[in-house]
């Protein structure tokens, strides 16, 4: 009887154990998200934004390109250097303060020196990477595991900040486009498919509905800014005083708020517009579902089911295939009409007979798009318009398909021999 009280006691001890230990991950989580940086995904789009949807060129271009997984270090250099300029600045408009002036200039050169050691000792991922893409063309980047690929989508996509260097695409650097409005227009395909626990259809239809949804979000932090800019411009004139000086700061204020109503007029606009653009292409959807459906053969086990494209998937598309499920994930990508591909491998979990037919598909639906393929398949080399090799995170070759593929590097001359060994295999 003993022994059973002491047991039941320990059992109990060892569950609330295990109860506080689940409370205090819990609570990790939760202040991690409290503690989490400022994201622009849920900021109002700029006018720089704005032309970048309306703009006619998704050409991409990087330029000097390096970025490291260790910013933490090189943010509080260059944080400290600038501080060490404004002081230096701040202190030159002393005389009395000369000797102060050039012992901050002696620091702030200590504190360049730090940093440029902390630079020549940091692992980079990428290193000065440079190359342009063309408007509405296709490039192929291949290189070994490591080398850097995924590296390039994280920039792309906004996921990772460059450290140094800038990426454009088309006249805009991407530093002025909002998060929100670049994956907008981006259709990245992984190699680790997602689905919704919906139906084909719905998650087909997912990133068009998903766009409305954030057009009508933008009109309503518009709406509440531009009630918030006339309230302040209201009491900024009711509260000015006389007086030539007075004066012509309000003439200021004034045009001040009259531009940017213009522009937030401007981008209510345009919101408008494209959410009943969106409306039309959800309302006449059927047609281009039935051409993805029968280009990527998901209407061979679609005609299994008496609903058709109404079955549910599951969780993460957990009552599909492997093949189906990378099949639906890549169509959902390529309904919406987005400006810009970047597909990783996408036919990685793929077998060989799918995969020549879901490639075929991927080069009649990159046309009239800018599309970044990483890729090591042999196939698809020759069906795009460039190629790039990186190395250690250094692009080592890029040029047009024809040229690369006529003079392959060392690396690309390993990959496409173990293609070969492969496809003997």
């Amino acid at each position: 009887m003993y022994s059973l009280f002491c047991g039941s006691g320990i059992q109990g001890v060892m569950q609330s154990i295990g109860d506080i230990q689940k409370c205090i991950g819990s609570c990790s989580k939760v202040l991690q998200i409290i503690h989490m940086p400022k994201s622009e995904m849920n900021e109002y789009w700029s006018m720089d934004s704005i032309n970048f949807l309306k703009s006619k060129n998704y050409g991409i271009r990087f330029e000097n390109v390096s970025y490291s997984y260790d910013t933490s270090s090189t943010a509080e250099s260059d944080n400290n250097t600038t501080d060490d300029n404004n002081d230096n600045r701040t202190g030159g408009n002393s005389n009395s303060g000369s000797n102060i002036h050039s012992g901050s200039n002696i620091h702030s050169g200590a504190k360049s020196a730090d940093t440029q050691s902390n630079n020549n000792e940091r692992h980079y991922a990428l290193k000065n990477v440079s190359f342009y893409l063309p408007h509405n063309k296709s490039v192929a980047i291949v290189g070994k595991s490591g080398s850097g690929k995924t590296t390039i989508l994280n920039l792309l996509s906004k996921k990772n900040m460059i450290t140094l260097g800038k990426i454009y695409i088309g006249e805009y650097s991407i530093d002025k486009i909002n998060s929100s409005v670049l994956l907008s227009v981006l259709g990245v395909v992984t190699q680790n498919p997602f689905l919704f626990n919906c139906s084909i259809k719905s998650n087909l239809t997912y990133p068009y509905k998903a766009y409305e949804e954030l057009l009508k979000e933008q009109i309503y932090l518009i709406e509440k800014k531009k009630m918030a800019q006339l309230c302040g411009g209201g009491s900024s004139s009711s509260g000015s005083s006389g007086g030539s000086g007075s004066s012509g700061s309000n003439n200021s204020i004034h045009s001040d708020i009259q531009k940017s109503t213009e522009d937030i007029n401007e981008i209510l606009t345009f919101l408008n517009k494209e959410i009943d653009d969106t409306k039309k292409k959800l309302n006449n959807a059927t047609e281009k579902l039935k051409d993805l459906y029968k280009d990527f053969h998901i209407d061979d086990f679609l005609i299994n089911y008496s609903n058709y494209d109404n079955v549910n998937v599951g969780a993460n598309g957990n009552f599909l295939s492997g093949g189906q499920k990378q099949r639906v994930y890549i169509a959902q990508n390529l309904y919406k009409d987005n400006k810009i591909l970047i597909l990783d491998e996408p036919t990685s979990s793929l077998d060989k007979i799918s995969e020549k037919i879901v490639n075929e598909t991927l080069i009649k639906y990159m046309k009239g798009k800018t599309t970044i393929l990483f890729t090591h398949r042999l196939d698809v080399l020759h069906s795009v318009d460039y190629i790039g090799v990186l190395n250690d995170g250094v692009v080592i070759q890029f040029d047009t398909s024809s040229n690369v593929l006529n003079n392959p590097c060392s690396i690309l001359k390993q990959i496409l021999s173990q293609n070969a060994y492969e496809k003997i295999n």
